[in-house]
């Protein structure tokens, strides 16, 4: 196996890491950041995020697992105090993958895949665009932004909207409204919107000064056209992701939002 380990910087997590690395070079594993076929990583579900970023041309080839140093995390599978657990699986155990379909969002040509979620957001002014879905106009949308979550992402900043969060084995794109404005002159859906596969989501406005942000990165649109395009949908591609645990996903929800 080829590895890699993409570590949060604090000392327990770079602790944790050293243990894991020792263990799978002693079992005659290589240490590959290049172009490694398995990713750990050692954090909370940024360092998740970061890592599956960090090897995005190469998605098709690796496979994603994570050990939390935190609190329960929804994509790290293991704890801090299973680390042999981790360590054997990896040695031992047949790999069960999950797969998870990224949303892309495209603006003039260039495309920014997001794991949890894509936005669209003016920081500074109203931002004002049409919404189409399937070329349908659906909306004329002012407000601060739009977000658009994938199903893995309805229990992050979807969630922090107030969306729904959705069974995980349903592939969908939730639509939500950043502080929008409604009153009798301007009126949006003013409500979530949850669109399965096959949708493409288009916008059509003046985006000047509005960014394009795909889990925690961010480009920045400088245009003044009153035409520029925005797409969203499903992507074809895909994340892998790792796993050698049934953890219910409602336990998952409990423990992260409900549970002292």
């Amino acid at each position: 196996m080829k590895y890699f380990i993409c570590t949060r910087d604090d000392v327990n997590s770079r602790a944790i890491r050293d243990e894991i690395d020792k263990a799978l070079k002693k079992n005659g594993n290589v240490l590959d950041e290049i172009c490694p076929d398995t990713v750990i990583s050692v954090g909370g579900d940024g360092t998740y995020l970061r890592a599956v970023h960090k090897y995005l041309d190469r998605l098709e080839n690796v496979d994603f697992i994570g050990i939390h140093t935190g609190k329960l995390g929804f994509f790290c599978e293991f704890t801090r105090n299973e680390i042999d657990d981790l360590i054997e699986a990896l040695l031992y155990k047949r790999r069960v993958i999950v797969k998870h379909h990224l949303l892309d969002i495209k603006y003039k040509n260039n495309h920014y895949y997001g794991i949890n979620e894509v936005r669209v957001e003016n920081p500074y002014n109203t931002m004002i665009c049409n919404v189409y879905i399937q070329n349908q106009l659906l909306e004329n949308f002012r407000g601060n932004g739009l977000n658009f979550s994938s199903t893995t992402g309805a229990s992050a900043y979807n969630r922090s909207l107030g969306g729904p969060l959705i069974d995980p084995r349903i592939e969908t794109i939730t639509m939500g409204e950043v502080a929008s404005i409604n009153h009798n002159a301007y009126r949006s859906l003013n409500s979530f919107l949850v669109l399965g596969e096959g949708y493409e989501i288009r916008l059509q406005g003046n985006f000047k000064r509005c960014l394009i942000g795909y889990d925690h990165e961010f480009v920045t649109i400088d245009s003044s056209s009153i035409e520029d395009e925005i797409t969203v949908n499903l992507s074809h591609r895909s994340m892998r992701s790792l796993h050698y645990k049934d953890v219910n996903y409602f336990y998952r929800l409990r423990k992260a939002f409900v549970a002292d």
